[in-house]
């Protein structure tokens, strides 16, 4: 079931598809009744077009109903240590606005965004390692692990990161990030986390060139260009 819920979430625009849905689902159900009765369908044909519907509705709520979040935060009462179950990794939870101060006040803040994401991708791929006892070897085992990082960053509430391989490189679209004022009107989450990717990436594709470009925004959301060379 997981992967079929992993196989739904790299959907482009699954986000947005999945509100969308659930949102108008009563009106659905209410044009497809008031069409049955009009058209005089019968009960076989009726029922098979709810029974779709429903599992279309299914489908699209599986990620949500079976919570594939990787992140697992859990405080220890006695030394106070937030560690997450999943990585063994340390965590602090933090204001998103002091956060926010920390990057304006940083001039060096893409230099600071390489060096997290090439040591929080060290982390990740020491907990890869001791989950699965298997070595990075190929390109397709990289991109596994990029879908797993991605999945795992949706949930620590940094935004909604979302994969797409492209003939070109990989396109990551960052929606509803961190910052309050929008990642369009804040340059600096935009270095932060052009870094973040450059350097998590770059130490992914250890003997490779890895390039991350801005190529399109919006009020909520950007999308950077990743070019592996």
């Amino acid at each position: 079931m997981k992967r079929i819920a992993n196989f739904i979430l790299r959907i482009p625009y699954y986000d947005k598809i999945h509100q969308i849905f659930n949102f108008a689902l009563p009106f659905i159900m209410g044009i497809v009744s008031y069409w049955g009765k009009s058209a005089n369908m019968d009960t076989l044909s009726f029922a098979l077009i709810l029974f779709g519907i429903g599992v279309f509705y299914l489908l699209l709520n599986l990620p949500t109903v079976i919570n594939i979040s990787l992140l697992n935060l859990r405080l220890n009462p006695l030394s106070s240590i937030l560690t997450d179950q999943t990585t063994g990794i340390k965590n602090v939870a933090i204001r998103i606005k002091t956060i926010e101060i920390l990057l304006r006040k940083n001039r060096n803040i893409l230099k600071v965004a390489k060096e997290i994401g090439e040591s929080f991708c060290d982390d990740f791929l020491r907990y890869r390692s001791q989950k699965r006892g298997k070595i990075l070897r190929s390109i397709a085992d990289r991109e596994k692990l990029m879908s797993d990082w991605v999945r795992y960053d949706s949930g620590s509430g940094m935004g909604k990161l979302n994969l797409r391989k492209t003939e070109e490189g990989y396109l990551i679209n960052v929606s509803e990030p961190f910052s309050f004022d929008g990642i369009c009107s804040s340059s600096p989450t935009q270095c932060f986390f052009c870094g973040y990717i450059q350097g998590f990436l770059k130490k992914l594709f250890s003997n490779k060139r890895v390039g991350v470009t801005l190529r399109n925004r919006g009020q909520r959301e950007c999308e950077f260009f990743v070019k592996v060379a």
